[in-house]
């Protein structure tokens, strides 16, 4: 998102806000840092799922922040359509308003990151019922296959049972 894209999002929630509008796009910087700070908009719990028919791999969904390491700012983490092997195509079956929150929570506090090549897999612990387990954000530094954009981004999530890849 450009400097003068992000100003004009900035300034419209603010005439929104003044107004009491609450509608703001899901993939939006602002409709982030709200669900960062736990708050919730009306447009995201309608959230549908992203629509990626007829779209290339490398159409970017939307941006998650992700930790990097103790003392440095976070950085983006961009979910593209991708393909069925990598990106959200790879995993929209199992795509829900919970499965996004964990892929956000993750990202922001893991509990563990490994470095795998040029892949970054981040995990985050949750106890459900009596079993423990691991949710696994796999983040890729490679460039987006066939193109010049960037980051591949986020190829993949998961729930990996306690004793799965995080805790080796």
């Amino acid at each position: 998102m450009t400097a003068r894209r992000r100003s004009a999002l900035v300034c419209s929630t603010l005439i929104a806000s003044a107004i009491g509008v609450t509608a703001l796009p899901v993939g939006s910087a602002t409709a982030h840092a709200e669900r960062v700070a736990g708050q919730s908009s009306s447009v995201d719990a309608a959230a549908a799922k992203p629509n990626c028919k007829r779209k290339p791999a490398a159409t970017p969904i939307t941006d998650y922040w992700r930790f990097v390491k103790k003392g440095s700012p976070p950085k983006g983490a961009v979910l593209r359509c991708g393909t069925k092997k990598w990106g959200y195509r790879h995993f929209s079956k199992r795509w829900s308003k919970s499965f996004e929150r964990n892929i956000s929570k993750t990202l922001q506090a893991p509990k563990r990151i490994k470095k795998s090549g040029s892949s970054l897999i981040y995990c985050r612990r949750y106890n459900i019922s009596t079993a423990k387990y691991n949710f696994k954000v796999v983040y890729s530094t490679k460039e987006v296959p066939g193109t010049s954009t960037g980051d591949t981004g986020i190829i993949t999530s998961t729930w990996d049972k306690k004793g799965g890849s995080c805790d080796r």
